[in-house]
């Protein structure tokens, strides 16, 4: 693990690298540590399980990670990858995560409603992101080549996401220009 990028990972309670941030009684956001400071098995997996369970009432439950289970620049082999899949992944479908902000790729993806790695329009778990703001864009992998990516794209953008009173969420991904890259509800439906 990278003890050199402790800084980068730390929070107010200094406790882990992991923690949650409730807002009001509808919104959660889990910010984990993908295997940089802390495992992705045991300790920090054992958390995110009672986490999600404490806050499966909530309207909205968000989590936030570096590396990324789906890649769409990077390979999908790869230690942190695989621990991701195989602890924090079936956890992200029992409580029904509304969506997963990853990073590390350096480019644009928005997978399909993923359940059991497979693409499943009705249930599963919207992957977002890939980060890549203050970096070069990597090239991407596409549809074809990994079937779980509904898109991607080598660009940099940040991505609004909108969580309105009614309950409904919409996510856009805007680029460097003010363009739109990508538009969806929070059921991954582009609009």
């Amino acid at each position: 693990m990278l003890t050199h990028t402790r800084c980068q990972f730390d929070n107010i309670h200094r406790e882990h690298a992991y923690w949650a941030l409730d807002i009001g009684t509808d919104l959660s956001i889990l910010l984990l540590d993908s295997n940089h400071t802390t495992d992705v098995a045991g300790a920090q997996t054992e958390w995110l399980e009672n986490a999600l369970a404490e806050r499966a009432d909530r309207d909205h439950l968000l989590t936030i990670s570096h590396i990324p289970a789906y890649p769409c620049a990077k390979p999908i082999e790869g230690e942190e990858r695989g621990d991701i899949r195989q602890h924090w992944t079936p956890l992200f479908e029992e409580y029904n995560v509304d969506a997963v902000f990853e990073h590390d790729d350096h480019a644009y993806k928005r997978t399909h409603r993923l359940q059991n790695g497979e693409t499943d329009s009705d249930d599963g778990v919207l992957y977002l992101g890939d980060g890549a703001w203050g970096k070069d864009p990597r090239d991407v992998y596409s549809s074809a080549e990994r079937p779980y990516l509904k898109v991607s794209e080598s660009t940099r953008y940040i991505l609004r996401t909108e969580i309105s009173p009614d309950g409904s969420r919409q996510f856009q991904a805007v680029g460097s220009s003010g363009e739109t890259i990508d538009h969806f509800d929070g059921s991954g439906t582009s609009l």
